[in-house]
């Protein structure tokens, strides 16, 4: 027994280390996108549009020579999440500015806060942006005005006062039954699961999960 709690302690400290390590990676592509945006302006006086962006494939030249190779998540091999500013119709604006989304793993990264988006609720209060937790803009704030990082409780005609902290004594807890899944999909309860940041933050009861502010379309019960 001691042997096998000794290898999963190596395990986890190693699947943590992996995680910062693609997080770390996700800032070099977002570093080298920053200089690909602003050279690209530079010429064309306007940043990429939505549909030059789609075009792209994982490796591409799509944006030579500005960028030698288009980058994607390392570990889910998707595009990062990129739209140009919008006007008050919702027509494209990218010579306005841009915004661009990624996920972290690490929950204490002090990245996350800076740039206006929370480990719990993401970087917007709707899907997808409430998948994302940091980023980078240009043009614009990376989160709409309306945004709160900031949990908060949703009062009903019977609701007890919101708490003043989800993690509150007895209301935060590791084994559920309910969650803020930032996945947007279920997910049986495992380490796994929180580990790799597809279930944030489990609660002793349904309330609690509502209470927290986690949006219901992503609320996950066990």
């Amino acid at each position: 027994m001691i042997i096998t709690l000794l290898a999963l302690v190596l395990l986890m400290g190693y699947q943590a280390q992996v995680a910062k390590a693609h997080d770390v990676t996700r800032k070099d592509h977002f570093r080298s996108y920053k200089i690909m945006f602003e050279d690209y302006y530079s010429d064309h006086a306007c940043y990429p549009t939505q549909a030059e962006w789609d075009a792209c494939t994982c490796g591409g030249s799509c944006f030579s020579p500005y960028l030698r190779e288009f980058f994607c998540d390392p570990v889910s091999k998707q595009k990062y999440y990129y739209y140009p500013f919008t006007d008050a119709d919702g027509n494209s604006e990218p010579c306005r500015g841009y915004r661009l989304y990624t996920k972290l793993n690490t929950k204490i990264d002090p990245d996350i806060p800076l740039v206006g988006c929370s480990w719990m609720r993401g970087c917007g209060n709707d899907v997808p942006l409430s998948t994302y937790n940091w980023g980078m803009s240009m043009g614009g704030p990376l989160t709409a005005a309306d945004f709160n990082p900031e949990p908060t409780g949703t009062p009903g005609p019977t609701a007890t006062p919101t708490p003043t902290s989800i993690y509150g004594p007895g209301c935060q807890t590791a084994t559920g039954p309910h969650a803020c899944n930032t996945g947007g999909t279920c997910n049986g309860y495992n380490e796994a699961d929180f580990s790799n940041g597809r279930c944030s933050v489990g609660f002793k009861d349904a309330q609690c999960c509502i209470d927290s502010g986690c949006p219901a379309s992503i609320r996950c019960a066990w």
